[in-house]
């Protein structure tokens, strides 16, 4: 259960940094998938970019671990980490961002709907797909 901990904070954190990038490059006018495509031809890809970047690209968010169950997972993290005296600033980051988009209504969609609510705050609208 520990270690399970730390894995989901490193796809939260993981999956957060895909969103970003996602968002500024719609920002620069591409369509969502077209860095999903270029991270998959590239040796930055990885299993986050290859299933739930396409999903993400394309607006898919239905869970398959909710964003409110990723959510309870970095509490602890945040948790764990204060008990331990581990300094984890985008831990921090990440569960304010996470406890945002549930208050917004993202809860029980996939906890890579994170998107959407980095999206929303840029203007970047993510469901173009490819």
């Amino acid at each position: 259960h520990k270690i399970k901990l730390a894995l989901n904070l490193y796809l939260a954190l993981s999956t957060i940094a895909l969103s970003e990038a996602m968002v500024l490059s719609v920002k620069m006018g591409f369509k969502p998938g077209v860095i999903i495509d270029i991270l998959n031809a590239s040796h930055l890809k990885s299993g986050l970019t290859e299933g739930k970047g396409r999903r993400m690209a394309q607006g898919e968010f239905s869970p398959t671990f909710t964003l409110a169950h990723m959510l309870k997972d970095l509490s602890y993290a945040k948790g764990a980490a204060e008990k331990l005296g581990a300094i984890l600033p985008l831990t921090s980051l990440a569960t304010e961002l996470y406890r945002l988009a549930s208050l917004k209504g993202f809860g029980e969609l996939d906890y890579s709907a994170i998107a959407l609510l980095l999206s929303e705050f840029s203007g970047a609208r993510l469901k173009s797909g490819y």
